[in-house]
């Protein structure tokens, strides 16, 4: 019992935070996750969107297996497979060893959403060297939000008619993620740790990575920048854009201590290149779109469309941006602050990078690269808090809780958003057809649909699709319109939609009984040349014959 005791006095915070977002991350991926109700499996928040794309990785490598899905891009005939796949392939492992869908996605986002909080308190420990540090960081860095959003949220609350509570209940927007007022840093759980799976096991990585460079930074023993060589030269097939920010972290760590602390590590670093290359010069080679545009260009002040740059980043940061700034003399006053900091520029480089450059088609994706950034950045925003309680008066002890839960707050309604949000993800039509897709037809058929992007054929059945969801096509750096116009053609019934068919030669064409914009279906026209195989109330399947 002592043994016990005096582990909780010493492991508390960490015992806490496990507990914890332990238990809140169970219950948002158990109802984010293909809740199975009223004959429809259900998803919720954004992850209602991403979802289907990783069911479609997940289900395309259980179905048609490892080579052709990465040989073909199960939602657009032709490309290759150019995604970090691991998380999702572990999930295939599991479906292998009997688990179902829903727990093979469930059981190891929760387990590297823990391990993430783990090595998250683990790497503000080290840096800090401050217990509650460490237990401040996590909250910071899951719950962040601009307090900029509480002003429309009330705004929104007066206007609604409705009481606190009821509003609370149906808030009708994420109010940190406001691209009409440009609030633009969106909350981490809504935006991220939810819907992209990728990026989970990417943060272990990265936390892991930076605790190496931490100990290497910190000793100057080279065998623990070699260890971070190895996470981070793993790290391709994890998550690109973590990578490509530890990239740039190191090259600007490099010329830190070579410039400021005039020590030219040449040979330290050559090894860690070197180990990196080995291991990382394959993936990045399959990875990168060679010959597809759009994936690099010049951008100032990011998303800041005009606005002067610096009441853009208070209004996206908030409350964030003014203690990020206060704490660095803080921190001047440790005996190690000055390794801290220089440690921290590195992160605020890349930060300057990101306003300068857009890395992908869609300009929000930096936020990916700002994340790196963050994460060190809330390490040095809990130093804040903890000089605050670490003042021997009840005063400033209170003050400092008072400031942290109203810094959070905007996060802490958006996770409150995602626990009452629920959305019908797939229906008893979508199960029924991709049921039958499997039952009856072969893992290598193609198939031509509209672009939906929750289609079954693709990410229920796991089937090829000639081409599927635009805006994934486009974040990817696709150029799809010519397919695209092509199989409008198709869908309309026009005069050269028989000559288009022969062309991308589908083995089945999915009909849906009430398409979306901007697709027409030339009903009469399907029913008149080809066969149906399978119909219900929302599809009808046509085989083509040769």
């Amino acid at each position: 019992m002592k043994i016990l005791l005096r582990f909780i006095k010493e492991k508390w915070e960490l015992i806490f935070l496990v507990i914890f977002f332990g238990l809140l991350f169970f219950y948002l991926l158990s109802s984010h996750i293909l809740y199975p109700a009223n004959n429809n499996l259900y998803s919720s928040g954004s992850t209602w969107g991403d979802l289907a794309f990783h069911l479609t990785l997940i289900n395309s490598f259980k179905e048609r297996g490892f080579v052709a899905t990465l040989k073909n891009f199960p939602i657009y005939l032709g490309e290759k497979t150019r995604y970090p796949f691991i998380s999702d392939y572990i999930s295939v492992l599991l479906l292998k060893l009997g688990i179902n869908l829903r727990w093979s996605i469930i059981i190891p986002s929760l387990l590297f959403l823990i391990g993430f909080i783990v090595c998250i308190y683990y790497l503000a420990l080290k840096i800090s060297k401050k217990r509650l540090v460490a237990f401040f960081t996590p909250f910071l860095f899951v719950f962040n939000g601009s307090i900029f959003g509480l002003y429309y949220f009330w705004q929104d609350f007066k206007k609604s008619g409705q009481t606190f509570i009821d509003f609370l209940n149906r808030m009708p927007l994420q109010y940190t993620h406001l691209s009409e007022q440009g609030i633009e840093f969106s909350n981490i759980i809504a935006d991220f740790l939810l819907p992209q799976r990728a990026i989970i096991l990417g943060l272990v990585f990265s936390c892991l990575a930076l605790i190496f460079l931490w100990n290497y930074w910190e000793t100057n023993k080279k065998r623990e920048l070699f260890k971070s060589a190895i996470i981070i030269g793993l790290l391709p097939l994890i998550h690109t854009h973590l990578f490509l920010s530890l990239i740039l972290f190191c090259l600007f760590l490099f010329l830190i201590q070579w410039l400021y602390f005039r020590k030219l590590s040449l040979k330290d670093w050559l090894g860690w290149g070197i180990i990196i290359f080995i291991l990382a010069i394959g993936p990045v080679l399959w990875l990168f779109p060679f010959g597809n545009k759009s994936f690099f260009r010049i951008q100032l002040g990011w998303m800041a469309n005009g606005e002067f740059f610096w009441f853009f980043w208070l209004k996206n940061l908030g409350l964030y941006l003014i203690f990020l700034i206060a704490s660095f003399s803080i921190i001047k006053k440790y005996p190690h602050g000055n390794k801290i900091i220089t440690f921290y520029l590195p992160a605020l480089f890349i930060w300057v990078i990101c306003n300068i450059f857009i890395f992908q088609p869609w300009e929000f994706d930096n936020m990916k690269i700002f994340i790196f950034w963050f994460l060190l950045s809330v390490i040095i925003i809990a130093f804040y808090f903890n000089y605050l309680i670490e003042k021997n008066t009840i005063f400033f002890k209170i003050l400092s809780i008072i400031l942290l839960l109203v810094t959070i707050l905007p996060g802490l309604l958006t996770g409150y958003r995602e626990l009452t949000l629920r959305f019908v993800l797939y229906t008893k039509a979508d199960l029924e057809l991709a049921d039958f897709v499997k039952q009856n037809t072969k893992i290598n058929e193609v198939f031509l649909t509209t672009d939906q992007h929750n289609n079954p054929i693709s990410s229920l059945a796991g089937r090829q699709i000639l081409m599927g969801y635009r805006g994934w096509l486009w974040s990817h750096g696709i150029d799809y319109k010519e397919r695209f116009n092509d199989l409008l053609n198709i869908y309309n019934g026009s005069d050269n939609a028989y000559q288009l068919i022969s062309k991308y030669s589908p083995n089945y064409i999915l009909v849906e009984k009430k398409p979306d914009s901007p697709w027409i279906i030339n009903q009469n026209y399907f029913r008149s040349y080809f066969r149906p195989i399978f119909e219900n109330s929302s599809y009808v399947l046509y085989k083509i014959e040769n």
